[in-house]
């Protein structure tokens, strides 16, 4: 649920009630009903309590400009210009993602790149950079001429074997220099810039009046509450903002999906915010397994080299699982322990002597590189529940791996957490989730909210909406794990 404090004001008048805290820290959400749904810790509750991390914007969208990380990998273009003679000059044109939505680029005067695949490599010298500023997007070329051979006394020749389009190489990230020379100019980190949108998600119950004559009312503060509606409008909704937050998609179908302004009979967009399992899917890496490998502890230092390359040699990462996957890792975990040393096999055996004990396998975290990298293990509530994604078991195969960390904000010029939640709102008012109940002349909503009757008919009824989004920021330091063979 949500705990965000900050009062809503009014939508529509100062008799309708709204208010963000109608269902929390209030009686009726009582505790068993929403662990009937099979309701734990939702993530967008971890978000949330994230210093900085709840924000309110004013418009339907915002942008962030990210820093980028501090090493670069070089990226040849199409338009590269190889050379036929050994020890020739070449040109190498950088791919358009080698440049940042500023036009900045990484790479500089006499730094040097390592070509080739395997262990057939040319170390090439950059000695001049050219910025083509004819149409939008610039292009830029590096002139570079190979410093050493394949042998000593035989040049490289950068052919296509070295320069071919979409070949990947690594920069030194500082250049060779003579003594007494003059300073060099530096890096380039760049920025990039994302736009994420806000998601309005809408709800409501509805309820025959007489059921203010069931027993099925509290009546804390002397006002009688009605349980059960408002704790399945409760888990609704939360449910509704864990699905977006894991898996929403940004609404480019506007000629097909939109909605019909009651103001203006109008077509207006309807916005969708993106979950961390796409911006990871498009940004950050993939570890894959099989039914036949299982997922153990090798696939963990997988996970530990790419966070070595992506500057997370050290820290906490969450290992957000569908409880299939989290069964699979502590299993091999335990195998692992056992298989290495079999002296600790007293640990996971009762003791079939005279006083039995219990079976006790769990872990709640994996460390490795000398316990600098720390994984911890948490159950995705989303991923699990067979009522949600869980209903298709590939996904309680899966998890997304993240850490929860403070990074870099050229826009917002300071440290702003990687994983953000962003409502709509302006000084006073809100649209954090937005309560509003409509009482039927039978007055059940009026007995439990104070709300006047404002329906003719013998229901009431009770309206939420909430206007959200998430911004996952350096999302390439995330990955995603899933069994390939996983079926529904």
């Amino acid at each position: 649920m949500s705990k965000d404090s900050l009062p809503v004001a009014h939508a529509t008048s100062k008799d309708i009630m709204t208010t963000l805290e109608f269902f929390t820290n209030k009686p009726q959400v009582w505790p068993d009903l929403r662990k009937s749904y099979g309701q734990d810790i939702l993530d967008f509750d971890i978000i949330g309590t994230l210093k900085g991390s709840n924000k309110y914007i004013a418009s339907e969208s915002f942008s962030v400009e990210e820093e980028l990380p501090p090493f670069r990998t070089l990226k040849i273009g199409a338009n590269s210009v190889v050379s036929a003679t050994p020890g020739g000059v070449a040109t190498i044109r950088l791919d358009a993602d080698d440049l940042d939505s500023l036009g900045n680029y990484y790479p500089r005067v006499k730094q040097e790149i390592v070509l080739g695949t395997a262990y057939h490599k040319a170390v090439v010298v950059i000695t001049a950079i050219t910025v083509n500023t004819g149409p939008t997007p610039h292009t830029v070329d590096l002139t570079v001429y190979p410093k050493a051979g394949s042998t000593a006394t035989v040049p490289v020749t950068l052919d296509s074997s070295y320069i071919a389009t979409g070949l990947i190489a690594s920069y030194v990230p500082v250049v060779d220099a003579g003594n007494e020379s003059a300073a060099v100019t530096g890096t380039m980190r760049g920025y990039q810039n994302f736009t994420y949108y806000l998601e309005t998600i809408k709800s409501n119950k509805t309820i025959g009046d007489a059921e203010l004559a069931r027993e099925n009312w509290v009546t804390p503060d002397g006002k009688r509450l009605w349980n059960k509606l408002v704790t399945d409008l409760d888990i609704e909704v939360d449910a509704g903002m864990e699905m977006k937050i894991h898996i929403g998609e940004e609404n480019i179908n506007t000629t097909n999906i939109y909605d019909t302004s009651l103001a203006s009979n109008s077509s207006i967009a309807i916005y969708g915010t993106k979950g961390i399992w796409n911006w990871i899917g498009e940004r950050g890496s993939d570890i894959q397994y099989t039914s036949a490998s299982g997922f153990n502890i090798e696939d963990f230092y997988k996970m530990s080299e790419y966070g070595e390359s992506v500057g997370m040699n050290s820290g906490e990462w969450i290992f957000n699982a569908g409880n299939e996957l989290l069964r699979t890792v502590e299993k091999s975990c335990r195998s692992y322990i056992i298989n290495a040393t079999g002296s600790m096999n007293e640990m996971f055996t009762p003791d079939a002597g005279g006083g039995l004990k219990n079976l006790e396998v769990g872990f709640k975290h994996i460390q490795l590189n000398g316990g600098m990298t720390k994984i911890i293990l948490k159950s995705n509530h989303l991923f699990t529940n067979p009522l949600l994604l869980g209903a298709n078991a590939s996904w309680r195969h899966a998890a997304e791996v993240f850490p929860l960390m403070q990074v870099r904000d050229r826009k917002a010029g300071g440290w702003v957490p990687n994983l953000q939640l962003v409502y709509r709102g302006i000084e006073g008012y809100n649209r954090a989730r937005i309560i509003a109940p409509f009482a039927g002349m039978g007055g059940a909503l009026k007995q439990m909210a104070g709300a006047p009757i404002v329906l003719e008919s013998d229901i009431s009824k009770l309206h939420v909406l909430c206007e959200f989004g998430v911004a996952f920021l350096e999302a390439w330091r995330g990955m995603r794990v899933y069994r390939t063979d996983a079926v529904t």
